[in-house]
């Protein structure tokens, strides 16, 4: 039996010394993780963590035929394949790479996706589209820069269940958050990623502690955000009853606004709710917030 080790660390050097020559971090993990015989990086700073799981391949094609074999379960979109073909006597590298997308158009049997390769690959140029060059770099880096562009949006998520989890505390306690998390929330979240219900209980935090807060800018926004919006309940209100009442002396652009807190049924059962009247006499806006995240809103002018 031919011992595959001396090319398998051919194999890897050579792709190791390619991966540093791009600029790219790379690491050898003692053993193989989720198909990764090397794990590449982009930058060491607070996205390292983002990274390429790449595997190589080692082949000798001097006189006989080939294949490569590869777990379905390890393709993913941060998977890369290295195939490093040798031919004896011949001191040219060939250095192929694979992306996801590649490999699964393979033959796929019994969850192992198989490429044959021939002897004469080199000769026939069968897999020149597949050459490790700077095509394939790029592609490299953009898989990188998607893996970071992913975790940020994961982050995004994140601070929206924030947010969900804010609701169903007021649902269950009866108690809103307080100005630290009101301005934390008004300071990190990006509202592209939040859905409408969420931005109107964030705009009534930042109305209920405005005079707390280092910053007005917040409610500004919200008006203009909110007042692109209509939305209606599909159930019935009755028995409302205000618990609380904030009014803003300093917002002299929206005169005529107040927050109210109320306790009310809807659909014959008890929630608590808010009430944000935002506006002046010639335009305004009326958002009304049930504790289940259903939301009326009206924009009048």
């Amino acid at each position: 039996m031919r011992d595959n080790k001396p090319l398998e660390l051919e194999a890897l050097n050579h792709i190791c010394g390619k991966i540093g020559k791009i600029n790219l971090k790379y690491a050898h993990p003692n053993y193989d993780q989720n198909g990764g015989d090397i794990i590449i990086q982009k930058d060491i700073d607070e996205n390292t963590f983002k990274y390429i799981n790449a595997q190589f391949k080692g082949r000798n094609i001097s006189s006989k035929n080939s294949s490569i074999v590869i777990k379905e379960s390890y393709v993913k979109d941060n998977f890369v394949l290295f195939v490093y073909l040798k031919i004896e006597n011949d001191l040219n590298d060939y250095l192929f790479c694979f992306f996801s997308d590649d490999i699964i158009k393979w033959n796929l049997k019994q969850n192992n996706y198989r490429l044959d390769i021939s002897k004469h690959t080199i000769r026939d140029k069968i897999l020149d589209s597949f050459l490790f060059n700077n095509d394939r770099v790029q592609k490299l880096y953009s898989i990188l820069d998607e893996q970071v562009e992913k975790h940020n949006l994961i982050i995004e998520y994140k601070k929206r269940d924030l947010i969900d989890n804010s609701i169903n505390l007021w649902n269950i306690t009866n108690s809103l958050p307080d100005s630290n998390l009101a301005e934390w929330l008004l300071d990190n979240i990006d509202f592209k990623n939040t859905y409408r219900y969420q931005d109107v209980f964030i705009a009534c935090l930042a109305f209920m502690h405005s005079n707390e807060l280092k910053s007005k800018a917040g409610i500004d926004y919200m008006f203009h955000s909110l007042s692109m919006y209509n939305s209606r309940l599909n159930g019935e209100i009755n028995s409302i009853e205000i618990i609380n009442e904030f009014t803003n002396d300093w917002l002299v652009t929206y005169n005529k606004s107040k927050l109210q807190i109320l306790k009310l049924n809807y659909n014959n059962t008890k929630h608590n709710a808010l009430k944000l009247i935002f506006g002046d006499n010639e335009e305004r806006i009326e958002c009304l917030l049930i504790d289940n995240e259903e939301l009326e809103l009206n924009y009048i002018n």
